[in-house]
């Protein structure tokens, strides 16, 4: 069963899985996790509503860290007040980050805000880079210190979904793939440039892999890196320009790997010997 929704992440992913998913008894999950996760978490997480028990019952946009935030809730209503918030509020909030010279020569050259925080140096940068950069795992060691601080939440929902499985005898396999950004230098040609990364580069720093490995091999968990085979591949486009998804010939790269994986192969056996028992 494909469970896989867009824009989720472990922390939504939990919530589907312990409401929805575990009503169909699935025998193993394989969770493919996406780098955009860490940012997705953060998002989450500040718009999850909690129960009497502390669990997350659902998700709503108009509250913000476990409160109904009115401004929003204004701006959801209101045509003009979403205009208004989006044109002009969360301007002058990039504003304060970047400081009125910067936002001024990002306007005159054409970047984006975004990217321009994503690379800034200043401490005001960095401290806003979980709310403004969508890619922050991405960003390799220059960016580690931000980037473990937030897997720490991620590392959460992953162990709650581990231990929610484990209660029911569920095995779990974790999936990672790579952005066109490691893969070639012209995959992802114009969405890249949009995020603030160079043209023609292929980047190899892989600190988001060596993070997600050290955390699987604490908890036991089995890993799966598709990284290599991405690389063993012949040249071919498998990233789309502009919004940097997978083509048809990467999914199939991934879906290979996976198969003749030693950690799936491992994991079917245990639950085949486990049937016989």
């Amino acid at each position: 069963m494909n469970a896989g929704i867009g824009g989720t992440s472990p922390c939504t992913n939990y919530v589907n899985l312990r409401d929805i998913h575990l009503k169909y008894h699935p025998d193993l999950v394989v969770y493919f996790f996406d780098l955009t996760d860490l940012w997705d978490d953060w998002d989450s997480e500040r718009h999850a509503v909690y129960g009497p028990d502390g669990e997350i019952t659902r998700f709503d946009p108009m509250f913000i860290n476990g409160k109904q935030n009115w401004w929003i809730t204004a701006t959801y209503y209101s045509t003009f007040l979403r205009y208004f918030n989006n044109k002009v509020v969360r301007s002058l909030r990039k504003m304060q980050v970047l400081g009125l010279a910067d936002y001024w020569k990002a306007q005159v050259s054409g970047q984006r805000a975004k990217a321009m925080i994503a690379n800034g140096q200043d401490e005001r940068a960095k401290k806003a880079l979980i709310e403004y950069d969508g890619l922050l795992l991405l960003r390799g060691r220059g960016r580690e210190d931000v980037i473990r601080e937030h897997f720490v939440r991620t590392e959460k929902y992953l162990m709650k979904i581990r231990d929610l499985l484990a209660k029911r005898h569920i095995p779990l396999v974790i999936v990672m793939y790579p952005h066109g950004i490691y893969v070639d230098g012209d995959q992802w040609a114009k969405g890249r440039v949009t995020w603030g990364f160079e043209p023609g580069k292929r980047y190899d720093d892989y600190l988001a892999f060596d993070i997600m490995k050290e955390f699987t091999d604490r908890e036991k968990i089995p890993f799966v890196n598709t990284l290599g085979a991405f690389l063993r591949a012949p040249k071919d486009k498998y990233f789309f320009d502009w919004d940097g998804h997978m083509t048809s010939n990467a999914n199939r790269i991934v879906a290979d790997e996976l198969a003749q994986s030693p950690e799936l192969l491992e994991t079917l056996k245990s639950l085949s010997l486990a049937d016989k028992k």
